[in-house]
């Protein structure tokens, strides 16, 4: 029987305030700033690595010895709502922190992460696909209550850019309204991601949702000890399979490549694997006896944890009274006044059945007889859900340590 492998993710909201009525957002910006009448002239570098930037500073500010998940994709796709809303010195700093080097790559960028939603039942079989969903979705909403709309050329570029619904809501209605919608888009993993957006002026949301099953059987291996962070021993539900699949390993580490129904891989990570794109693109085909535990995560990312982040990269203009969208609204000034994600993911044995696997099995098969390789996390690990792709998109990254 086909195991289940669930990643329901997750949701992105900036909260966009009132200029008028709210106090300056101070950051910890590292990054040279002097007023020029209402603007800002800032000197940001260009961040070339949204990905490893974004978990190292998270690791770096108290994630690294607890169990997390972020979403890249879903927060950047987030990012780009804003950033085609802003103008000025705030779309500068927006775009650099993002990685790109002009507006043109951010839908290029997109079109990229939907194609793979695309593939993801291209390659599904017949028999599995009404057990299989991969989807990302986007919307901005407007607080009507506090009179206005968002401008029509940024309801034009949202509709046409990124599929985006724009709404209107009153204050009494939006909280719920968006809500619905997140829960909905995330197939109920997330019901809630604000308790109250009554406050806000503007709200743009993304989810991003998964659930595809394994290409080949694992089976439950039995309940071991599992080594944590801080050194205990706990006892979990351990999973294995024994197949041909893509591994790694050097001095400071090991990687395997697990692949899944859609064109979608797994990555699992012992160690301290550097640059783990390129060593993925190195590893080759063994057969691999790979144990891992069962597992459940689930991640708030509600202490502006999100908006500091932007602000170790230079991104000032866009949290205080300096910030330019006037792109997003022909009339009012905002500004970013939080960043909220959270986060859901199922690795388990309840299982569903995916017969599609089959295909990429045969092909392994057909290989040379291929070094045995052991992959046993009893200890920490890393994992990623990614594109199987030339340019893998990472979907999902996530640890288990405790």
């Amino acid at each position: 029987m086909k195991k289940r492998f669930v990643a329901g993710l997750m949701s992105v909201v900036l909260v966009m305030g009132l200029l008028a009525g709210c106090g300056n957002q101070k950051g910890n910006a590292k990054t040279t700033k002097k007023s020029v009448g209402k603007k800002a002239v800032c000197t940001v570098q260009m961040n070339k690595n949204f990905n490893e930037s974004l978990i190292k500073f998270l690791e770096d500010n108290g994630y690294k010895d607890k169990n997390y998940m972020v979403s890249p994709t879903s927060f950047r796709a987030a990012l780009a709502l804003a950033v085609e809303g802003a103008a000025g010195v705030t779309r500068e700093e927006l775009l650099k922190a993002m990685g790109f080097e002009s507006m043109e790559e951010i839908p290029v960028w997109y079109d990229s992460v939907q194609k793979s939603v695309d593939r993801f039942y291209e390659y599904a079989d017949d028999y599995s696909v009404e057990n299989m969903d991969y989807r990302i979705q986007n919307s901005i909403w407007n607080n009507s209550s506090q009179g206005g709309d968002f401008s029509k050329k940024y309801i034009k570029e949202m509709t046409e850019k990124y599929n985006a619904t724009a709404e209107n809501a009153t204050s009494n209605e939006i909280t719920d309204k968006v809500n619905n919608w997140v829960k909905e888009g995330t197939n109920g993993l997330i019901p809630v991601i604000a308790d109250n957006l009554s406050i806000y002026r503007a709200v743009l949301v993304n989810t991003l949702y998964l659930r595809t099953a394994w290409e080949n059987n694992f089976w439950i291996y039995g309940n071991e000890n599992f080594n944590t962070y801080d050194g205990k021993k706990v006892k979990k539900d351990y999973m294995q399979q024994e197949e041909e699949m893509r591994y790694y390993e050097d001095e400071n580490g090991k990687l395997v490549v697990v692949p899944m129904e859609g064109n979608i891989d797994a990555v699992f990570i012992l160690g301290d694997v550097k640059n783990v794109a390129e060593k993925i693109s190195k590893a080759s085909y063994c057969h691999v006896t790979l144990r891992v535990p069962q597992f459940e995560a689930e991640t708030s990312f509600e202490s502006k944890e999100l908006i500091n982040y932007l602000q170790s990269l230079g991104v000032e203009t866009a949290f205080n009274m300096d910030a330019d969208f006037s792109n997003m609204y022909d009339e009012a000034e905002v500004y970013i006044e939080d960043i909220v994600q959270k986060t859901k993911i199922k690795a388990d044995e309840n299982g569903i059945e995916a017969a599609a696997a089959t295909a990429i099995m045969c092909d392994a098969a057909a290989a040379e007889m291929s070094e045995e390789k052991e992959f046993i996390a009893d200890q920490p690990f890393r994992y990623m859900l990614t594109t199987d792709d030339e340019n893998a998109e990472v979907l999902f990254y996530g640890q288990v340590v405790e």
